[in-house]
């Protein structure tokens, strides 16, 4: 179902309960009320996996999500290896070039990251080449 122009949440696996949908398509639009945060803080646990993976958190802003990441990445041992984005803009409809400063501006809308920044954590599960 699309809400003013972004997916909503209609059913999720874990939890039917039209309450708990609710909270999370608030959550994800940025518009919880307190009634909504003291339900989420209900939920909260400490919750302890076997196989050391742990589990996904949610953040209602691109800003919060990239700080947990950064400083999750920093805790990490090893080497910091950075993948910057080539971008090039193209053709149009029409077969022609794409301006840079439109192309910039076409870029600008899309949510992906112009700089990743990877450890490797496991040296037997992935090979570098240089």
């Amino acid at each position: 179902m699309i809400v003013g122009g972004l997916p909503a949440v209609t059913n999720t696996p874990t939890m039917l309960s039209t309450e708990f949908i609710d909270m999370l398509s608030a959550m994800r639009v940025g518009k919880l009320e307190w009634w909504h945060i003291e339900e989420f803080y209900k939920l909260s646990r400490p919750l302890h996996y076997e196989d050391g993976i742990e589990p996904t958190q949610l953040f209602p802003r691109k800003g919060d999500v990239e700080r947990y990441n950064h400083d999750r990445l920093h805790m990490l041992p090893g080497k910091v290896f950075t993948f910057r984005a080539m971008d090039s803009y193209g053709r149009d409809i029409n077969d022609s070039p794409i301006e840079p400063h439109i192309g910039g501006q076409l870029l600008e809308r899309l949510v992906v990251a112009k700089v990743v920044t990877l450890k490797v954590s496991c040296h037997s599960l992935v090979r570098i080449r240089y």
